[in-house]
């Protein structure tokens, strides 16, 4: 269920980091981008305290390894949200999703296996699209003229 509901609020969130790095309100992208990530991160941490590590072990290996996982995530995500606050939202959410495409080619290639055919088609369809939003003018010079 949070699957579905997940890029719709990441856009939202780019709709409104956009909306709050315009001159009127006048927030600073990097600010802005950095305090969110800071408070959602402590809220998460102060969770796992509350409910988690009440209940299970502490793991410091576990914890060394989520908070260096966390870090890099904090500083990717906030780049896309110093990018969507600069930048059109379509192609800088296209690049971000052909990261779920290159996992599926990763993960196939750690599996040493080949995609399944659905999993072919949806790679090359989400690699299209996502040309399709950041290149618009080279994809109708180059592929549509094959089909029109």
């Amino acid at each position: 269920m949070f699957g579905i509901f997940s890029p719709v609020i990441f856009a939202m969130f780019g709709i409104f980091a956009k909306h709050l790095c315009q001159p009127s309100p006048g927030f600073k992208d990097s600010d802005l981008a950095f305090t969110t990530y800071l408070v959602s991160n402590t809220a998460a941490l102060l969770l796992g305290i509350c409910f988690y590590w009440t209940r299970v072990p502490f793991d410091s290996y576990c914890f060394l390894l989520g908070f260096i996982s966390s870090a890099f995530n904090t500083v990717g995500l906030a780049g896309l949200t110093v990018a969507y606050a600069n930048g059109p939202l379509g192609p800088v959410a296209a690049i971000c999703s052909i990261c779920n495409a290159g996992l599926v080619f990763v993960e196939a290639v750690k599996a040493m296996r080949w995609l399944s055919g659905l999993e072919t088609i949806a790679f090359i369809l989400c690699i299209f699209g996502s040309l399709i939003l950041v290149l618009p003018e080279f994809v109708e010079k180059y592929f549509l003229c094959c089909f029109f």
